[in-house]
């Protein structure tokens, strides 16, 4: 399985920090900047970016405006963008331009869950100990 990269645009370091670790947990990559004008030209570069990261509100435009602007490039359209907020959004570009909208900062325990579930990645199954030879009955 490819690895699995991820853009996230924040200012905040500790929460820059925060959604690094949990995404190198489970062996992924991040790729982080601090305003729309890294995030964008990164998106507009060719790195194939599994799913983006949004924060609602860093310095200069806003992750809605960065997450339409995002839609508008052909290689992005489809790719799974999370906001990030510490308020509460409301409105079509939520729902618009976003996936998912996460709280901050209690959305963040949900974070690996919600891409799990957008790039369709299974959970390892799980050894189901009734089915393994030493517990199987034999008549």
């Amino acid at each position: 399985m490819r690895s699995i990269l991820i853009l996230s645009v924040d200012d905040c370091a500790p929460m820059q920090r925060a959604v690094e670790e949990m995404v190198n947990k489970e062996g992924w990559r991040v790729d982080s900047c601090t305003d729309e004008a890294q995030a964008l030209d990164r998106l507009a570069s060719d790195t194939h970016y599994d799913a983006i990261l949004l924060d609602h509100s860093p310095p200069g435009v806003d992750g809605l405006e960065t997450a339409r602007r995002a839609r508008q490039i052909p290689h992005r359209r489809h790719a799974p963008v999370i906001i990030l907020s510490v308020d509460q959004l409301y409105g079509a570009g939520r729902e618009s331009y976003t996936d998912v909208y996460l709280r901050k900062p209690e959305g963040l325990a949900h974070l690996v869950p919600i891409i799990k579930r957008l790039l369709n990645i299974e959970e390892q199954a799980k050894t189901d100990t009734d089915s393994s030879p030493a517990n199987r009955t034999h008549d």
